[in-house]
């Protein structure tokens, strides 16, 4: 059975594999508390949550936002929903109210599972027309509101469960949120073949053995965070261990004490390892597990704090390369590494060509923009026509980000071509920053821009022209960009011009 899942990388059916065989090995534990989830335990859930969302009349092409953090209801929706044919949206819960307003908008759901904690305080859903119920995984005590729509409590359905079956491969399961510079986000759809394709370079150059230990911390809601963290450890039958507050803890202790085989990091946690490792005065180091490896991904990571890695764990770190559209699509891994670069692609599933502003393939060593081509890549952007025709040509997608490819296949990362970037291994888009300052009465124009920092990476900085009479702080811009923008958003410096 194992040899005809391994041939198309059913991520359905092969958890149903490991739960069947591996019935009581977890699936699911929560670092520091006692929220443990056996494999068993898991497909018996999200067989139930199936049940409900059937006594909801969810059917196939319906959709779904799961606004939840890293909590196992997330992984239970995801799964039945995926089951029915039904498309899933994620979104951050730290949105602001104004950057949540756009997502509802753009993806009009027919309803939301979340909890009374995401939900709270959050009043612009209770207006969205195509809205018919809000369901939550605790009660609605905080939430006074007369709305229109049903408001539920996943315990108050009736537990009928439904066994959990594949989609058909073409079906969208997933709609992720990217942002290119237009200033505003753009949908991002995904098919249950694309999440096999994935997974099947996945667990070809990282296998994992059942019973490993996935240290897990990395948000579900990106597509980088839940086809490595969710979806790639229930397939191979390891455990997530979650830490949701992972920049708070020690690294090096969690993955000693743990015996992880594997853990997903962003650059600045790794900063943090190489950090904890160069003061490890408790043997940390010595308990490793053998098997360990350490990926990053989200941003890019240089080659100094690779090479300080390497030299204080003696470990290398695997980058790899992927977008919103694309899913991971290049890697370095045991067989094939090069510090400095993003990876090189699996030729089976991905080509990378490097092309001027005319289109036109340039050849090795020379800098130019990324476009990729393979069989994980989404359409386009839904409903819009223009920035998919931007972005989509020749049968791939122009990335916008700029680099090369050497002699032996490594891409190297140089910046960027359009006003995008990401802080803290999260999407900023520059234009939608400058647009919410140009929204505050009295300025008159604003400009954001990027600034290497050492210690943090990229941050952005912005200046803002004002009129002559009007007295605007730093300070009051700050704020005003906190009402509308995320912290990771909001400018490190603004400088105000008069």
């Amino acid at each position: 059975m194992m040899s005809k899942l391994q041939s198309d990388y059913n991520f359905i059916e092969k958890f149903k594999f490991m739960a069947e065989s591996y019935p009581d090995f977890t699936a699911y534990e929560e670092e520091g508390t006692d929220i443990k989830y056996t494999y068993r335990e898991c497909l018996r859930q999200i067989e139930v949550w199936k049940g409900y969302f059937a006594a909801l009349d969810i059917k196939s092409g319906d959709k779904i936002l799961i606004f939840l953090a890293e909590e196992i209801e997330f992984i239970f929706s995801f799964y039945a929903l995926a089951s029915t044919g039904v498309i899933s949206a994620f979104y951050d819960t730290k949105a602001t109210d104004y950057e949540l307003n756009q997502i509802i908008e753009q993806f009009d759901p027919d309803g939301i599972v979340t909890s009374s904690k995401h939900f709270a305080r959050r009043d612009q859903l209770l207006y969205n027309p195509g809205l018919r119920f809000v369901m939550t995984t605790d009660s609605f005590d905080d939430i006074r509101t007369d709305s229109i729509f049903e408001k539920i409590i996943f315990s108050d359905l009736p537990r009928s469960p439904i066994p959990l079956e594949a989609p058909e491969r073409d079906t969208i399961i997933s709609c992720h949120f990217t942002y290119k510079g237009f200033g505003y986000p753009l949908q991002v759809r995904h098919t249950y073949h694309e999440y096999a394709l994935f997974l099947e370079q996945a667990c070809t150059i990282y296998p994992q053995e059942p019973g490993s230990v996935n240290l897990i911390g990395l948000p579900f809601y990106p597509i980088y965070g839940i086809s490595t963290s969710v979806v790639f450890p229930l397939s191979n039958g390891s455990k997530m261990l979650v830490c949701k507050d992972l920049p708070k803890k020690n690294i090096l202790s969690l993955l000693a004490n743990n015996d992880v085989t594997l853990v997903c990091l962003v650059p600045l946690l790794l900063k943090k390892l190489a950090n904890e490792a160069a003061l490890d005065n408790e043997g940390h180091k010595d308990k490793l597990d053998p098997r360990l490896e350490i990926i990053s991904g989200g941003s890019y990571l240089n080659e100094g704090l690779q090479k300080a890695i390497y030299k204080s764990l003696g470990l290398k770190v695997y980058q790899g390369y992927g977008l919103t559209e694309t899913f991971p699509i290049t890697f370095n891994h045991k067989k094939k590494v090069c510090f400095g670069t993003i990876g090189s692609p699996i030729s089976e599933y991905t080509t990378i060509s490097i092309v001027n502003y005319d289109g036109m393939l340039l050849p090795t060593g020379e800098v130019g923009e990324i476009m990729i081509k393979g069989k994980t890549i989404a359409e386009g952007y839904y409903g819009k026509k223009a920035e998919t025709e931007n972005f989509f040509q020749q049968g791939g997608i122009y990335t916008g980000d700029l680099g090369y490819l050497d002699q032996d296949g490594f891409l190297h990362f140089v910046g960027r071509k359009y006003p995008f970037t990401k802080v803290t291994s999260k999407m900023v888009d520059l234009s939608e920053i400058e647009q919410a300052v140009t929204n505050y009465s009295g300025v008159i124009e604003a400009r954001a821009i990027v600034r290497e920092n050492d210690k943090f990476g990229e941050l952005v900085y912005l200046y803002v022209k004002v009129e002559r009479q009007k007295q605007i702080t730093e300070k009051d811009l700050k704020s005003h960009c906190r009402t509308f923008l995320s912290r990771h958003k909001v400018p490190s410096k603004i400088y105000v011009v008069n």
